[in-house]
């Protein structure tokens, strides 16, 4: 069905009104040290429901971006001069946990990126099944029930 002289009219209306509220989005983040693109994930985030988490994968869907670029974001959210501190905080709490669990975690997460939600949740229910039968496993548990760390051991 073609569009009417009216609608086209209407369209370019809507859209200078929606170009002039992003140019005047991005002059406010700048007026404040924020780039267009902190400012968008900030609003994402500080409108994101209560009780939810997060994740990178809604934060580059609401901000119509790839994956790999919404890390790369949340990565430069963190202030310059913590950075560095807080990505070696991050990958110490990942190497402090069960050497198995983390490489299956690791395998899940890239062969569970392309296929669909019951192909990644089986997937992932058949990686469970591997890292509950682990020694690793029942130390986990016993050191949770004696209150103390886990001594990993790779099994």
């Amino acid at each position: 069905m073609p569009v009417s002289k009216a609608e086209y009219e209407a369209l370019a209306e809507f859209r200078y009104a929606l170009r002039q509220f992003v140019a005047f989005s991005e002059q406010a983040a700048r007026s404040v040290g924020l780039t267009a693109r902190q400012h968008q994930a900030m609003l994402v985030i500080r409108g994101f429901p209560d009780g939810e988490a997060v994740t990178v994968g809604h934060l580059g869907e609401q901000l119509q971006i790839q994956s790999n670029s919404a890390v790369g974001l949340v990565n430069r959210l963190a202030a310059p001069e913590e950075l560095a501190e807080e990505t070696q905080r991050f990958a110490r709490s990942i190497a402090d946990q069960a050497p198995v669990t983390v490489r299956l975690i690791k395998r899940a997460t890239y062969q569970s990126a392309d296929v669909d939600l019951r192909t990644a949740l089986d997937l992932i229910s058949s990686h469970f099944a591997v890292v509950a039968a682990t020694e690793d496993a029942a130390e986990a548990l016993a050191a949770l029930k004696e209150k103390r760390p886990p001594n990993y051991i790779g099994r």
